[in-house]
């Protein structure tokens, strides 16, 4: 999908290479980090989560060129869903969470 936008895609050595140490997850305080932005916003309860901006940006490329992106989009409407109905982050499993993909990317 990236190269049918021509945006070309970055490797890990090359995002290393360029953040350098700007950029760490290790805890400040001592503690074990609990998860990312979206994690935290479920965890918190706000009833909002930025999945239409992440996910929702590559469905959005997807349907601009014409490729399929399923998985985004079910993740997209999941993590909506999550939000909204204020569930705990981590209350659906991968295997879940994969069906659901899974049904989604189904022909």
């Amino acid at each position: 999908m990236l190269a049918a936008a021509g945006i070309e895609a970055t490797g890990k050595q090359e995002q290393e290479a360029v953040r350098g140490d700007r950029i760490r997850f290790d805890p400040f305080d001592g503690t074990e980090r609990g998860g990312g932005s979206s994690w935290q916003s479920l965890s918190r309860g706000t009833g909002t989560i930025e999945a239409d901006y992440l996910n929702g940006e590559i469905v959005l490329l997807g349907r601009l060129h014409g490729v399929p992106t399923p998985v985004n989009d079910a993740l997209r409407r999941t993590a909506d869903l999550f939000a909204r109905e204020r569930r705990a982050a981590g209350s659906m499993t991968v295997a879940e969470l994969t069906a659901l993909a899974d049904a989604e990317a189904a022909p």
